[in-house]
Parts: C-alpha cells; sequence; structure tokens
C-alpha cells in the first residue's frame, strides 16, 4: 500500500500526470482504495470506480467479475459488463 499513497501524491502534486480528469478526483480514487478492507484496491479499480461515480448511468467494463461485484454492492444502480 506504501507504493500506491506514493503514487497518488505524485499524481496530486502534478509529478505524474493523468490527463484532466483524475487529478481533480483524487481524493475520491484515495477513498475508494481505503473503501474495503478485506481485499486491495489497485489504482486502476479504484480509479475506475471513483470515474463511475461521475457517470453512474454508464457500465462499468471489467474482466474482473469478483472484485467489482463486491465495489458495486453499494452501488445498486450500476450495470457490471465482464467479458
Amino acid at each position: 500500500m506504501p507504493a500506491v499513497l506514493q503514487l497518488y501524491g505524485k499524481i496530486g502534486s502534478g509529478l505524474i500526470e493523468c490527463g484532466d480528469i483524475l487529478p481533480r478526483h483524487l481524493a475520491a480514487v484515495m477513498t475508494e482504495s481505503g473503501r474495503y478492507r478485506d481485499r486491495m484496491v489497485d489504482f486502476a479499480d479504484a480509479s475506475l470506480m471513483a470515474l463511475s461515480d461521475l457517470r453512474p448511468a454508464l457500465p462499468v467494463v471489467t474482466a474482473d467479475r469478483n472484485d467489482f461485484s463486491v465495489y458495486l454492492r453499494s452501488r445498486p444502480r450500476r450495470v457490471l459488463v465482464t467479458r
């Protein structure tokens, strides 16, 4: 987890650029990372969930049904699409 926190710090400081959406919503990504104590939420999953909160009508497309079925439990209106 310390490496992820370092990554968040670098994004927050502008050292790493991720477009214009993610830096504005970095706090939401960080919150999502710490939301589930029983599993490690990686940067990509946390980012996808935070961004899906911005556009709840859009489906979440992933190959990771196991993790996202847990992440979406508290978001009942979300559509999960797995391939």
